[in-house]
């Protein structure tokens, strides 16, 4: 895994509904995008299920494109957090629900607003939120970090 490729991801379509994304692979997501592969995430729009791509654009990006926020760690942790993933959300996404479900050894930077439950049953890894969030924000985390700047809350759990 080249670390130093980082995904951009930019609402192109706003959803009929709220769009949930927690069967979304992260990781998975992340590595089919850097290989060329096309994926095939898909998402909920209500109950519909319908393609990822439908919703979102993706494109690869350098890693010193965007400002990754550092941290308060440990050197262990902050080591760790090398390796992660990198994937940067673009724009409104008030109504996008379940950003980060279950997420393992991604960072997620979301440059807008982001809807309810991000960070939901995140295991390790990041999520920085440069807007607001909506309700249950890293509901049944067990690992991780997760900041805000607008909420004003730091979460962080062992990783």
């Amino acid at each position: 895994m080249n670390s130093s490729k980082i995904l951009e991801i930019s609402l192109t379509k706003k959803p009929d509904f709220r769009l949930d994304l927690s069967n979304i692979k992260w990781d998975h997501f992340f590595e089919d995008s850097i290989s060329g592969k096309t994926s095939d995430a898909s998402v909920l729009d209500g109950s519909r299920k319908k393609p990822f791509d439908e919703f979102f654009s993706v494109k690869q990006e350098d890693e010193n494109h965007y400002d990754f926020p550092p941290h308060f760690c440990s050197q262990e942790i902050s080591d760790r957090r090398k390796s992660f993933k990198r994937i940067v959300f673009q724009g409104d996404l008030n109504e996008i629900d379940f950003l980060g479900f279950k997420s393992e050894d991604i960072h997620i930077l979301i440059n807008g607003h982001i809807g309810n439950y991000v960070g939901c049953m995140m295991q390790t890894g990041s999520i920085t939120i440069k807007g607001s969030a909506g309700h249950f924000v890293g509901a049944m985390m067990s690992g991780g970090i997760l900041s805000s700047t607008e909420m004003w809350v730091i979460m962080l759990v062992q990783i």
